[in-house]
């Protein structure tokens, strides 16, 4: 089973208890949020780290001192000995985090915002550009847009590659029975192997990669107010 975890930024309640955690980051998660000039980046960098461990630990049984977080070659992070598979998103307000305890997953998130689809023609196939078009009004298309940009995202993040690879190289169609289905020039086997899942989330699209035969829960919400509280009343000596 697939877990899909997310949680709003509330500014006030961070601000307040910034300094508090902060210093639950490791090292190098300091100095990310250091090194992020946008307040929202270093609110979102900051969230995404104590989301992930509050999930680890509450839902997966992890001690704090079992959450040794690596990164592989293009920057994907895995939990060193496998615990758990997970991946993170995060866009303007709020970050998303999905968990497998079998198979790797990929999850991207973005806010739907007005853009110039021109601009991006060519990081899409003629048939998802064309898909985006035909859509009856602009709130339509941008929806249709930030689908298949998540859903390009997710299986890239799935990949361990990122945004290494010519997105137009693959592509996403909808089958006659509504399922997302994946057309991939290089990794041909992979559309037989793989599912893909968008979800709406108020303004935001959210699109996750993972094995075919993973279930996968509804993403449920967990209160800043609730990971704050949680640290603060955590005992840090065992």
């Amino acid at each position: 089973m697939i877990n899909i975890y997310y949680s709003y930024i509330e500014d006030t309640l961070i601000s307040t208890n910034f300094e508090f955690l902060f210093n639950l980051l490791d090292k190098d998660q300091k100095q990310k949020v250091h090194k992020s000039k946008r307040m929202e980046n270093k609110f979102q960098l900051l969230l995404s780290n104590l989301l992930n461990k509050y999930v680890l630990m509450n839902q997966y049984g992890l001690s704090i001192s079992n959450i040794n977080i690596m990164k592989e070659l293009y920057g994907k992070p895995y939990i060193l000995n496998k615990y758990v598979n997970f991946n993170i998103s995060h866009a303007a307000k709020i970050v998303i985090a999905a968990y497998s305890q079998y198979e790797e997953i990929g999850i991207d998130i973005e806010q739907i915002n007005s853009i110039e689809f021109d601009a991006f023609r060519n990081v899409f196939l003629d048939y998802e550009f064309n898909e985006i078009l035909k859509q009856e009004n602009i709130e339509s298309q941008l929806k249709q847009f930030y689908r298949f940009w998540t859903l390009k995202e997710c299986y890239l993040k799935y990949l361990g590659i990122g945004l290494y690879r010519d997105l137009t190289s693959f592509g996403f169609y909808k089958t006659g029975l509504g399922y997302i289905k994946l057309e991939d020039k290089i990794y041909k086997d992979n559309s037989n192997k793989l599912k893909f899942i968008s979800y709406e989330i108020d303004d935001y699209i959210s699109s996750i990669c993972c094995a075919k035969d993973e279930k996968v829960s509804r993403p449920i919400k967990i209160g800043v107010d609730e990971i704050i509280k949680f640290y603060k009343e955590m005992d840090y000596e065992n």
